[in-house]
């Protein structure tokens, strides 16, 4: 993570200027490649803070849309106190609102005290108000599989707050955080960079209140765990007993671009081998799954196998 303190902007952006910066130089593609110059991450941190301190227009751009409730915001699926100011295929440039712990259901829209990484870059830099308190850490993304409950060795870096003329640059999945409440309402404008190559995000578990250093946590809530529906989904169209839905299933556990529902589609069948006691089908799933190119995939099938056989009955 790169944390920057900026003088006061005395010269205001608007938006079409920010955009006019950004797209007459190389850096959006650089930062979508993985490609990271640090010279080149505060240049545009300097930007996006002239674009905030430009605070007219962006309380003019929310006014107006909200005088058209029907259409506020039409494009928003992140989250309710966030606001898009504007997005295209590789930007999205976005107001964070951050209010205040009142009650524990407050918790629920802006994740506070969760551990988390980004599968996305961005900076954020402070709109209004003292700004949240957030603690950082690092990992090494490449040692992680992603199964629920999995050992993650954390680097600690200690709590810094995105207080007013700071700016933070978010590495994807690398930095991690978790955010703590404001003690008063405020505001934080984002700029994120959707990469060229998707990776994924992970919760953690941390169990240590420590400030630096090494951590040990764990994987919260792993990425086959974020697929519930089609997990009953595969389950239930197995339990029909006909080669039709047998065969749906199979053909997701071959085809499907998420390794996640793959693997999904594979344990439901493994699952279904394993109650009809149909030995022939479990290899079959099994040297099937070994041939898929992910790791992730042929690690939890292995888990599984290995489970399936020490569940077994014994001889006598």
């Amino acid at each position: 993570m790169l944390l920057n303190n900026i003088t006061p902007v005395k010269n205001p952006l608007t938006l079409q200027d920010l955009l006019e910066l950004l797209s007459h130089s190389s850096i959006i593609s650089h930062v979508a490649k993985g490609i990271y110059v640090e010279s080149e991450i505060l240049e545009v941190g300097s930007w996006l803070s002239a674009y905030a301190a430009n605070k007219d227009e962006i309380f003019s751009k929310i006014i107006t849309e909200l005088e058209n409730p029907y259409q506020f915001q039409l494009e928003n699926d992140i989250q309710a106190p966030s606001f898009i100011l504007y997005s295209n295929e590789r930007i999205t440039i976005r107001l964070v609102m951050w209010l205040p712990l009142q009650g524990e259901l407050d918790r629920t829209p802006y994740s506070y005290e969760e551990v988390h990484d980004h599968n996305f870059d961005f900076w954020t830099v402070n709109f209004f108000g003292g700004g949240y308190r957030t603690r950082l850490y690092d990992y090494d993304y490449d040692k992680v599989t992603g199964v629920n409950n999995e050992f993650v060795e954390l680097n600690c870096y200690g709590d810094k707050i995105l207080s007013p003329n700071t700016v933070m640059f978010y590495f994807r999945s690398k930095d991690v955080h978790t955010q703590y409440p404001p003690d008063e309402l405020s505001a934080s404008l984002n700029l994120i960079v959707r990469p060229i190559k998707s990776k994924h995000q992970y919760e953690f578990q941390i169990d240590s209140d420590a400030l630096e250093g090494k951590i040990e946590a764990r994987i919260k809530k792993g990425r086959y765990e974020r697929y519930a529906f089609q997990n009953v989904l595969y389950n239930g169209l197995l339990s029909l007993e006909n080669e039709k839905s047998r065969q749906l299933v199979h053909k997701v556990s071959l085809c499907n671009h998420r390794e996640e529902i793959r693997l999904i589609a594979y344990e439901a069948l493994l699952k279904h081998a394993q109650k009809k006691g149909n030995v022939s089908d479990i290899k079959s799933i099994n040297e099937q799954a070994f041939k898929d190119q992910s790791l992730y995939i042929r690690n939890k099938i292995s888990h599984s196998i290995g489970s399936m056989l020490c569940m077994s009955p014994k001889p006598r």
